[in-house]
């Protein structure tokens, strides 16, 4: 698998500078996901009728199930865009279609 990605990076432009995310971007997200997953943690022990730290749930590996932020940040992402795609940005495009300025700009193509 690796020797398969070295042969993409060197034959490919795969990030490169302006598509990587930036670093300080990066590490915030990890801290996050790694105190969201203590929360969870706790908070399931707790439910489950434990002390609250007591590691009876363990955030990486009942929470996280060992799984890395390779495979959960494109989740996310995915998720975060419908989120906000359908309530906020199609609303707008359907008032940008119906207003005058697109109706202006019919006239200019006749």
């Amino acid at each position: 698998m690796g020797s398969s990605n070295a042969k993409s990076l060197r034959n490919f432009e795969i990030g490169v500078d302006h598509e990587r995310m930036p670093e300080p971007i990066i590490r915030s997200l990890g801290i996050l996901k790694k105190c969201d997953a203590k929360v969870i943690a706790n908070r399931s022990t707790e439910i489950l009728g434990h002390k609250r730290g007591g590691k009876f749930v363990h955030p990486n590996d009942h929470v996280n199930i060992s799984q890395s932020s390779n495979d959960t940040f494109p989740t996310v992402m995915h998720i975060v865009a419908a989120t906000e795609i359908n309530p906020r940005l199609i609303p707008k495009l359907k008032q940008l279609h119906t207003s005058q300025l697109v109706n202006h700009s019919l006239k200019f193509q006749k």
